[in-house]
């Protein structure tokens, strides 16, 4: 070989040496400037990736250049993510909360169990705060409590839908709305409401613009003159002076001897001796209300799965014998009335709701 070829031949032997280190400099440095793709191979990698899932398509991390060689196609690559790995990559670094463990594992999650009860309740068409978890429980609370927004709500909740509604003594319906409702049509009073200065009957606006049904148990063999002298408790001077006051109020006392008739017939629709005290003002109402009324509907008096030892919502005194009876014939009254009730068992377990006909739509056997 001339001498010629020869320094022809290592000079591009440097040459090529030179921009070897040349571009290898540059590749290290900044790998994502360079692109030796052509055209083809551009849309041989495009098309072979469009076969990918959408999830491997739409996250791309940019291009590489592998440093074993320039003329190597680009690495494309593709995080092996989806379902929730996918979204909790995406939510990354934006400071959101990592729900997953709430929504994509059921395993560690019982938000299932706790909600379940209230989403069939849903279903039928029943919510009630009290089924929620404490959680949210505490949550509403605090939301009633600040009512940040300042609301004020000025019209009027759902309603009683009875035609008339009986009340007992010195119940109030006040602060118990959610539970008992609002209106008060009769109030069925013992003579110990008009006696007592405690319940301020003369003065008090629950005995105001309704109708008032007052007894006494007078002695069962009724001498109606003995009783006026003598009643259990003085309702008679108290019913004079409200009268007066309140002339134009329907204001009536039951007579002695519809008392004991009850009496009677809870005794004689019983096996076994029942007390020999006068019925309860609520089994006197009831039987009132079926005489005014097509259908009675009574609430708690037979008691629901929720029945506690509480004599009175509106009190805080516990003691069974206000719900079985120990004056009262109390227990042998709720037979009777069980006896008589249309309402499915369903109704008496979850709602201690009794429904009973009016007399008017009672049909006796000739």
């Amino acid at each position: 070989m001339k001498q010629s070829d020869q320094l022809l031949l290592l000079a591009l032997l440097v040459w090529m040496l030179l921009f070897l280190a040349v571009f290898t400099y540059f590749s290290d440095s900044h790998p994502n400037r360079l692109s030796f793709l052509t055209e083809s191979q551009r849309s041989d990698s495009i098309q072979h990736n469009s076969r990918n899932s959408m999830a491997s398509r739409n996250i791309r991390l940019g291009l590489h250049a592998d440093r074993r060689g320039p003329f190597q196609s680009r690495r494309v690559f593709r995080l092996p993510l989806s379902g929730d790995k996918l979204l909790h990559f995406r939510n990354f670094g934006k400071g959101q909360p990592d729900f997953r463990k709430h929504i994509m594992n059921p395993r560690k999650s019982d938000y299932r169990d706790e909600y379940r009860s209230v989403v069939r309740g849903l279903w039928k068409g029943q919510g009630s705060f009290k089924m929620l978890s404490q959680r949210l429980q505490r949550a509403m609370k605090d939301y009633v409590h600040n009512n940040k927004h300042k609301v004020l709500y000025k019209g009027q909740r759902k309603a009683d839908s009875h035609d008339a509604v009986l009340r007992f003594n010195g119940a109030p319906s006040e602060g118990y709305e959610r539970d008992v409702g609002s209106k008060t049509t009769i109030r069925i009073i013992n003579s110990q409401i008009l006696a007592n200065p405690h319940h301020k009957f003369n003065s008090s606006s629950l005995y105001k613009n309704i109708t008032l049904v007052a007894w006494d148990p007078a002695p069962y063999n009724v001498d109606l003159e003995k009783w006026y002298q003598h009643p259990d408790f003085d309702l008679f001077t108290p019913y004079i002076a409200h009268r007066k006051k309140f002339p134009e109020q329907p204001f009536y006392i039951l007579h002695p001897s519809f008392i004991w008739r009850l009496w009677d017939i809870v005794q004689s629709n019983m096996q076994e001796n029942i007390q020999p005290n006068p019925p309860s003002s609520g089994f006197i109402g009831i039987v009132l209300m079926m005489s005014l009324c097509e259908q009675v509907h009574v609430y708690e008096y037979i008691p629901s799965m929720r029945q506690t030892d509480l004599c009175h919502y509106h009190e805080k005194y516990y003691d069974a014998a206000c719900t079985f009876g120990a004056y009262h014939p109390l227990l042998y009254e709720k037979l009777i009335v069980q006896r008589m009730s249309t309402a499915s068992e369903d109704d008496l377990k979850k709602k201690g709701k009794v429904t009973l006909p009016g007399f008017s739509n009672v049909i006796c056997p000739s």
